[in-house]
């Protein structure tokens, strides 16, 4: 018998409990309002792929961005982003936590191009934090929400996890 709870355990189950074994991989699709260079405003949609590391609550992996607005001087400014993000899940923090929720805390870095309507083009490098969540719906899909410092400051999404 215990040889089978092991083997439960240790399956790659999306489980952000250090009591589980390890956390999954996830593919997370979110929409957020974003401010790029401090002067435009408009809405970028980011995709990210979280790859689970040596701590079992921890994943790292690439994020991409696009993005859509306008500045204060009226210009309208398309923007890629792409970089990496750490995930740290902070289930454990929270005691008798349902297992339909998940809270987590993230960092990303990564450079991004602005092109504006009078074709000038702009690198820079973005920075952010936040905090989140997510409530399962399934064993594989979840509604993902997170809020922090950076290009946005509020997302709202879904979480495919594999």
């Amino acid at each position: 018998m215990a040889d089978g709870l092991n083997t439960s355990l240790l399956r790659n189950s999306y489980r952000p409990d250090p009591n589980s074994g390890q956390v999954g991989s996830a593919l997370n699709f979110y929409l957020a309002p974003s401010q790029y260079n401090a002067s435009c405003f408009g809405l970028s949609a980011f995709a990210d792929f979280e790859i689970p590391l040596i701590d079992p609550n921890l994943t790292l992996g690439p994020i991409i961005g696009l993005g859509f607005g306008n500045n204060l001087n009226g210009l309208n400014q398309s923007v890629i982003s792409l970089g990496a993000k750490a995930t740290y899940y902070a289930d454990w923090l929270i005691p008798e936590m349902p297992d339909q929720f998940d809270v987590f805390i993230t960092s990303s870095s990564g450079l991004y191009l602005a092109s504006y309507s009078n074709n000038t083009n702009k690198i820079g490098f973005d920075f952010s934090t936040s905090v989140g969540g997510r409530y399962n719906f399934s064993d594989d899909l979840s509604l993902y929400a997170q809020t922090g410092f950076g290009s946005s400051f509020f997302a709202v999404g879904l979480s495919y996890k594999l």
